[in-house]
């Protein structure tokens, strides 16, 4: 799959990079520990935010393990969930967390 051609918007939603200026918006959610608990890592500083922006690709190919989005957007792409892993991961304080898996064929994605 090529990478994704950026911006992408809609009627509601403008999907694009982050940039520098997007730093505190970013370290209001990922700073939380609320957040961080799905994640699977602690909560990330400011710091740590503004680091990971700024290494942070002009483009997304969503081809690689580990690549990742949200459950709505995957489905709204024509993506299937293809596995419930329910309660398979501790998460730094002890809780179990659930995860589920997405996938689609080539001939599948919407364009």
């Amino acid at each position: 799959m090529k990478a994704l051609s950026l911006p992408i918007t809609a009627d509601r939603l403008r999907l694009r990079p982050f940039n520098a200026d997007d730093v505190d918006d970013v370290y209001a959610y990922q700073g939380l520990k609320e957040v961080a608990r799905y994640l699977y890592r602690p909560p990330r500083t400011r710091e740590r935010c503004a680091e990971i922006i700024a290494n942070s690709p002009t483009t997304i190919a969503w081809d690689t393990d580990g690549d990742s989005a949200s459950v709505r957007l995957y489905e709204r792409l024509g993506m299937r969930r293809e596995a419930h892993l329910v309660e398979n991961d501790l998460d730094p304080e002890g809780r179990w967390g659930s995860e589920y898996v997405y996938a689609a064929l080539k001939s599948d994605l919407r364009r």
